[in-house]
């Protein structure tokens, strides 16, 4: 009782101080004087019961093999989902199954998506230089997305290669019209292996989307591309190309960078010719969905927070990192919420996009759709499942300075590097352009484009740590987002 009393006159004691020598101090400290207004105290972002919740939600996913049984299931047993195909029926079927098991509010909402079938596709060199008396040349190649067919015997021309655009347009008409273009423009393995495969792939893959309309524009009768990607395996890599209106359709394929320069070494030594074949059908569109899973919020539910993957994929191999990574990551968020029975203040609304491969439909209808709710932040995994070092922000700087303290807990398992960025997701896209703030993983990206589009996307290219720790990004961005103190700086 005695140290009581001692303690209380202590403090008054120290009161009555500040109170008598606080007005001369001040001057000298160079603060405000007492008669001005008190300075407001810094907002709380995030709760101390919200962070600890967030280390929660990364040990438990870090734990968790919920991500990669989901992947596993949509690579091996539903296997290549290409729009419009019964196997894109069937995850559409299988997502909406997983999301409702684990309490979501589940809604299929209707896009309807092209569906484009691939054919027979074959080449040969049939004549180049130095050529032994009735042999050909295998050539290995993939028709491009939305690419129209050859006759069904095929076609036969003379082949020849430029490097890019300029070389194609510096060359007279007569010397393109009615021959095959190849555009032999090479992906940048050297950026790639610094970690800036984005780049690398954004330089080249121009040539995939309007290569063709500019060889139609000076009458080509077919054009290839040198695969968009980074393996040396003779591995053909697809993708959408993007028809011109004011071009004719030609036939379209990606060959291997090593049949690219087997091609542009024969061209330099005289004349070559080739046998194409390609027969793919664009059928009439189909009727298929988004798959939207909502965990509503308790304080807030009409804020929307979008977690997110595309669930189509290319038909060449099983679409395991592109992107049944993107929609596990985001199915693990939902499942790790609710099996730890947290309550997010906003909605956290999963979405397994359809068609972000070829045309992005559901992204489209989703904004026609949703384009006028509330939409608090949205994220989007479409990168793969390598080790991610952090988030990328497409927002205001604030919204960097603001999720620090959620950096903080990601650096624990290597991922708390914040990054402003111009672009988070091609599906997010029309939200990022309403100035919805827009999140995605930085991931090691160093490989991803050696699989990318080709027969080698499939479950092998997944390591479980990586992908574990691929959900915990999501999961604690997620309910990071969800349980904000502060809206997000528009």
């Amino acid at each position: 009782m005695r140290l009581c009393s001692i303690a209380v006159v202590a403090l008054f004691f120290s009161l009555w101080v500040t109170q008598a020598f606080g007005q001369q101090q001040t001057p000298q400290l160079g603060l405000t004087s007492a008669s001005s207004p008190a300075p407001s105290p810094t907002p709380i972002v995030f709760s101390a019961q919200t962070l600890a919740d967030l280390k929660r939600l990364q040990e438990a996913a870090l734990r968790s093999d919920y991500a990669y049984r989901q992947v596993a299931h949509l690579a091996n047993n539903v296997g290549p989902r290409l729009s419009g195909s019964a196997q894109a029926a069937k995850a559409v079927e299988y997502v909406a199954s997983e999301l409702k098991a684990i309490g979501c509010e589940v809604q299929l909402e209707k896009v309807m998506v092209p569906h484009w079938v691939r054919g027979e596709e074959t080449a040969a060199l049939v004549q180049f230089p130095g050529q032994a008396e009735n042999t050909t040349q295998k050539i290995v190649l993939t028709a491009l997305g939305a690419s129209v067919a050859t006759p069904p015997e095929g076609l036969t021309s003379e082949v020849f290669a430029v490097k890019n655009f300029d070389e194609l347009k510096a060359l007279p008409r007569e010397k393109v019209a009615g021959k095959i273009v190849l555009f032999n423009y090479p992906f940048d393995k050297q950026m790639a292996a610094e970690g800036r495969a984005g780049e690398a792939y954004g330089e080249a893959v121009v040539y995939r989307s309007d290569g063709p309309s500019a060889a139609a524009r000076l009458r080509a009768v077919a054009c290839l591309i040198r695969s968009v990607g980074g393996a040396d395996y003779r591995l053909p890599h697809t993708g959408l190309t993007d028809y011109a209106n004011d071009a004719p359709k030609i036939p379209a394929a990606a060959v291997t960078a090593e049949d690219a320069d087997l091609i542009a070494d024969l061209a330099r030594q005289g004349l070559v010719k080739m046998k194409l074949v390609l027969t793919p059908q664009t059928l009439p569109e189909v009727e298929s969905a988004n798959v939207i899973g909502d965990i509503k919020g308790t304080e807030h539910p009409e804020q929307v927070i979008i977690v997110s993957g595309h669930l189509d994929s290319w038909d060449l191999g099983t679409g395991a990192i592109d992107d049944g990574a993107g929609v596990a990551v985001s199915m693990e968020a939902a499942n790790l919420i609710q099996k730890l029975h947290l309550k997010p203040k906003r909605t956290i609304r999963v979405i397994a996009w359809m068609n972000e491969e070829n045309g992005s439909a559901g992204s489209k209808q989703y904004a026609k759709d949703h384009g006028k709710e509330n939409h608090f932040a949205a994220m989007e995994t479409d990168n793969g499942a390598g080790h991610p070092i952090g988030i990328h922000i497409k927002g205001k700087p604030e919204v960097k300075k603001m999720l620090a303290p959620v950096a903080a807990v990601l650096q624990e398992s290597g991922a708390g590097t914040l990054d402003l960025v111009e672009h988070c997701g091609a599906d997010i896209e029309p939200l990022e352009k309403a100035g919805v703030p827009s999140f995605s993983p930085i991931q090691d990206s160093r490989f991803y484009f050696n699989y990318h589009h080709t027969a080698a996307d499939t479950l092998d290219k997944i390591v479980p740590k990586e992908l574990a720790e691929n959900s915990v990004v999501v999961a604690v961005l997620a309910y990071a987002l969800a349980n904000m103190e502060q809206p997000l700086p528009r």
